[in-house]
């Protein structure tokens, strides 16, 4: 039996291990690629606080990548924080006839949180301000109560 496309949706806020998990996998498993919101932002533009006009555009970008990835039976593994239901939702709708949907939690104390974060831009120069940081961990609270995180099984319909 055929396999179906997979989109893994990865969810917590930054410094949980999304990135670190999504970068292990695509070593060791075939036929999947990682798509990152970050990378994007960071390969494309000269800052990283974007415009309504360039956060659009990042997200046609991605969700372009996402299309083709799936269009030749890879699995994608889309690296970003999702931790509204809007977001998981936008991918749900617009890939759901595309791909098998599933989704991976990644919860991490706050604390532990910002110390990562701290650690990442000393490495990388990558910053995210402890507010931020502190706002995505309630949202994933919210989102965590709130929405069903069950697979998504692909749906017959058009591509």
């Amino acid at each position: 039996m055929k396999r179906n496309p997979q989109l893994l949706l990865l969810v917590g806020a930054p410094g949980s291990g999304k990135s670190t998990f999504a970068e292990q996998l695509i070593r060791t498993e075939k036929n999947w690629m990682r798509l990152s919101r970050d990378d994007l932002r960071l390969m494309n533009f000269n800052h990283s606080i974007l415009s309504r006009y360039e956060e659009s555009l990042l997200s046609e970008m991605l969700d372009g990548m996402i299309k083709t990835v799936l269009r030749k039976k890879y699995g994608v593994l889309l690296d970003a924080t999702h931790c509204r239901a809007r977001y998981l939702n936008h991918y749900i709708k617009k890939f759901n006839t595309m791909a098998d949907i599933s989704f991976k939690v990644f919860e991490c104390e706050t604390e532990e949180l910002i110390v990562r974060c701290e650690k990442r831009y000393a490495a990388t120069g990558r910053y995210v301000p402890e507010e931020v940081i502190r706002r995505y961990v309630a949202e994933l609270e919210t989102l965590k109560q709130t929405f069903d995180f069950t697979p998504r099984p692909m749906k017959q319909g058009k591509q």
